[in-house]
């Protein structure tokens, strides 16, 4: 599952279950009821997010090519 690479549950992201409306509303409910959780994930995936920023990304590519 892609999602799973791209979000840490909880910390990135709240993952529910597959084909299950339940699941996705217990975890929408529980960012609703929960504000620090809620601005946990903010913040994580905020700085997830910036290590795909096309700058750090380039540097990374630079870093390996030159390494060879």
């Amino acid at each position: 599952m892609a999602c799973l690479i791209l979000l840490d549950d909880g910390l990135t992201g709240i993952i529910a279950k597959d084909d299950d409306a339940k699941s996705m509303a217990d975890a929408i409910i529980s960012l609703i009821e929960n504000q620090a959780l809620s601005s946990s994930i903010i913040n994580n995936a905020k700085m997830k997010v910036a290590t795909y920023d096309e700058a750090n990304v380039y540097r990374k590519w630079e870093e390996a090519i030159n390494s060879l």
